[in-house]
């Protein structure tokens, strides 16, 4: 089956809780499962990072899995959280991912991306 692994990290704080991380994991998705046929997404992410965490659910993940004490950062050991998402479950909630994601944009993105949708 093919998988894509897809990660994101913003490093500038000034740039959190704007939706960055939300827009460029939909845009990971649509890339993987539209662009390289893909059946499937994964990530990862260290357990303290509830805010990637957020937008990974948001975005339609499963947290499927534990990988216990397979981090280290300052000097603690952290469990590393996995999570995925089947392309079915990305197409059933596209259209509103993408509206949610796009605003004002979504419907030029659809004629220029999905002609088949308009």
């Amino acid at each position: 089956m093919k998988t894509g692994t897809i990660g994101t990290y913003i490093g500038k704080k000034e740039l959190w809780g704007k939706g960055y991380g939300k827009q460029i994991t939909v845009a990971m998705l649509e890339m993987s499962f539209f662009h390289l046929n893909m059946e499937r997404c994964e990530a990862w992410s260290v357990e303290f990072n509830v805010r990637a965490h957020k937008t990974l659910e948001a975005c339609g993940f499963k947290r499927s899995g534990v990988l216990r004490e397979t981090s280290f950062v300052n000097n603690k050991r952290w469990n590393t959280y996995y999570f995925d998402i089947l392309r079915d479950e990305y197409l059933a909630q596209r259209m509103n991912l993408l509206k949610s994601t796009l605003g004002e944009k979504f419907d030029e993105y659809l004629k220029k991306h999905c002609p088949l949708s308009t």
